[in-house]
Parts: structure tokens; sequence; C-alpha cells
């Protein structure tokens, strides 16, 4: 079995763990990471630095989701939020400088 990094694709598929993809963020190393910003955690430590963020529509309940992904697009922590401006707003708050796609 060969170990190699792949990069992560520049977009998503229109779907991300069963819920359809809105809005995207590709992070590359070039985009800066705030740690300290609370969002998600798992146990008693903040989750940290991702590939990939997209902002998902719920199929069931048409609620807005926050999914931290690998670079595979692989949903690793989920966050429910009110809106696609929240989600927006709290990338920004975790990140220092981010390219959304949409």
């Amino acid at each position: 079995m060969t170990d190699h990094h792949e990069e992560s694709s520049d977009t998503p598929p229109p779907v991300v763990a069963c819920e359809r993809v809105l809005h995207y963020a590709v992070l590359d190393n070039s985009v800066g990471f705030r740690s300290g910003h609370g969002l998600v955690w798992v146990g008693r430590q903040e989750f940290g630095r991702v590939a990939c963020l997209a902002i998902c529509k719920e199929r069931r309940t048409s609620e807005c989701l926050l999914l931290f992904c690998d670079s595979e697009w692989s949903s690793e922590a989920v966050a429910v939020i009110s809106s696609v401006e929240e989600g927006k707003r709290l990338i920004v708050q975790s990140q220092s400088s981010i390219p959304l796609g949409y």
C-alpha cells in the first residue's frame, strides 16, 4: 500500500454526508486558522483545522449545517446553524482568510 497525500478537490460533490452543499471553502495552508473560536468541541478539546468546510441544507428538516470535512469531503464534525449567513460568519470567525465557493 502506498501512502500519499492527496490535495483536496477544488469543488465538493453536490452532496456531502447526505446533505445538499450550498456553499463551501477549501482550506489550504495559505488560509490561517484561529484557535479559540469555540465552534465545535470533541470532549473537552476544541475541534481543530480541517481541509474543507461545507454549508449544507439538511434534506428532511431543511436546517442549515456547517460540515467540517477532510480533503475527500468526508464529514468529520457538524454544527447546526440558523442560516447560511450565520455559517459564513462562523467560517470567517474561525479562519483568518477564506475563499468561499458558491
